[in-house]
């Protein structure tokens, strides 16, 4: 087989979902009295749903017996309305193969794609286990059996280490504590994240005063440069005015330096003409 089990185990149906257990009560189940099924929605704590898995000496885990843990007996096939169904009633194990009814060896299977699930055949007439669904008659539906007319027929299970209730409830505590425990250290983690939070605003604060500090600053400059460019804009008026004048007042010195020289040429023209004539 190749897995090794778990001594107790609780085996849920993949078909229906629910636990397979010893059928505890006579009035309730009738002439299925310890016999096994899923008819009840058993917890997997339950002690009517642990089942042992006895291995079969001197195979290796290849055969096991599966023992009702309630009643210490084992599953063996009982034929009932044409069926061979099964009950926990054999009282100790028996490994003739050759009669169906009297070998209590069962096969188990564990398919390497399908994890913690395990399907069982009968090694008398290699016939699986199967979980009966029967609509027409409630009283033969949710019951194993080996389902002899076509050997395709199989319930798969899935199985889990058994646990009391004493176990699972003590499981859930220490789980419920360590859940306390980590809660506590999320509390203390997000109370230093809350401190570095802080810690960070802080920083923040005091980057946001730098940053203002600075926006001053910058405003400061800019209001200097637009007042320098202000300045600029008036010395360029003054230039511009003075070079006007320059140009005004080089004009009117042409002007007049022209009229002295038509003065002083004319002076020239008179005092040339009135002047003695040269002697010989």
């Amino acid at each position: 087989m190749g897995t090794e089990l778990p001594q107790y185990v609780a085996l849920r149906s993949k078909t229906d979902g629910k636990y397979l257990h010893y059928m505890w009560n006579e009035e309730e189940f009738g002439e299925f009295y310890k016999f096994s099924g899923t008819k009840k929605d058993v917890d997997p704590v339950s002690p009517f749903a642990k089942v042992e898995i006895v291995p079969s000496p001197g195979t290796y885990g290849a055969y096991i017996y599966l023992r009702s843990a309630y009643n210490n007996k084992y599953l063996i096939p009982v034929k009932l309305h044409g069926i061979n169904f099964l009950s926990f009633s054999a009282d100790s194990p028996n490994d003739d193969m050759s009669l169906v009814g009297v070998s209590t060896r069962f096969e188990p299977f564990t398919p390497s794609d399908m994890p913690n699930t395990i399907w069982f055949r009968y090694a008398a007439n290699q016939t699986p286990i199967y979980i009966t669904t029967n609509e027409d008659d409630p009283a033969l539906d949710q019951l194993a059996c080996l389902y002899s007319q076509d050997r395709a027929y199989r319930t798969y299970f899935e199985y889990a280490a058994w646990e009391s209730y004493e176990d699972k409830m003590k499981a859930n505590e220490q789980e419920i504590l360590s859940l306390g425990k980590d809660n506590e250290k999320l509390k203390e983690q997000v109370a230093s994240g809350d401190e570095e939070v802080e810690e960070l605003k802080g920083q923040v604060a005091a980057k946001d005063g730098e940053i203002q500090s600075r926006d001053k600053e910058i405003q400061e400059l800019t209001d200097q440069v637009a007042a320098d460019e202000g300045d600029k804009v008036k010395l360029k008026g003054q230039v511009a005015a003075w070079e006007t004048y320059e140009e005004e007042r080089k004009a009117k010195l042409a002007e007049e330096m022209e009229k002295l020289q038509s003065a002083w040429e004319s002076f020239q023209s008179e005092v040339t003409a009135g002047a003695d004539p040269p002697k010989d």
